[in-house]
């Protein structure tokens, strides 16, 4: 389950979603010994806040993990004590939505090295030297077509490894009155650009 990259990014266009293909999930994980006999592979705790639309989520992952062998115990806590553990790095698996992010240098956060708790928000860990020399570079690119070749190849070692699973991106849609004028969606889904609206119309 995975969705392109918001658009109007630089990203690697050629990058498709992995495939949503249980058989191969199964085969891998029997090749990494760990075959499904009498019970669950093994079992995880899935933490998720206690938003409604958050417990849905988390039982849909669950039901889809349950069906190639890996057993997920949901525990939904209220939301300072669910973040509080997020931040810690006290987690097996969790989600969380990111709001209103449309510049690329916003990775470097997530996926550099020397990003991980307390001080970054690369909480899964991730480590790998040739991603941290890209984020590094871009973010020093002396032009946007360097800094957009340089996300892009970040793109495509992300997509490779997946330290994160992205599940969708919001299609934000505004019906909006033809009198309105200069109106606009954000590239992220938001609505920044309200205060260059004017009324043109009787």
């Amino acid at each position: 389950m995975a969705a392109r990259p918001p658009p109007g990014g630089p990203y690697a266009a050629e990058v498709a979603p992995p495939a949503h293909d249980p058989a191969l999930a199964r085969r891998l994980l029997d090749e990494a010994g760990l075959p499904e006999r009498d019970g669950p592979r093994f079992s995880l705790t899935y933490k998720t806040s206690s938003d409604r639309s958050a417990i849905i989520q988390a039982r849909v992952i669950q039901a889809d993990l349950r069906k190639v062998g890996v057993a997920v115990e949901v525990r939904s806590y209220e939301w300072a004590t669910f973040y509080s553990d997020i931040v810690k790095g006290n987690f097996q698996l969790y989600s969380l939505r990111w709001i209103g992010v449309s510049d690329p240098d916003f990775l470097y956060e997530l996926l550099h090295s020397k990003s991980t708790p307390p001080g970054g928000r690369n909480r899964g860990g991730y480590a790998n030297p040739r991603v941290d020399a890209l984020l590094e570079q871009a973010r020093v690119a002396p032009d946007a077509q360097r800094h957009a070749a340089l996300y892009r190849a970040v793109h495509r070692i992300v997509h490779a490894e997946l330290p994160y699973v992205s599940l969708w991106h919001n299609n934000n849609v505004a019906v909006v009155a033809r009198a309105l004028a200069g109106f606009r969606l954000h590239p992220s889904g938001g609505f920044e650009h309200l205060p260059e609206v004017r009324w043109a119309g009787p």
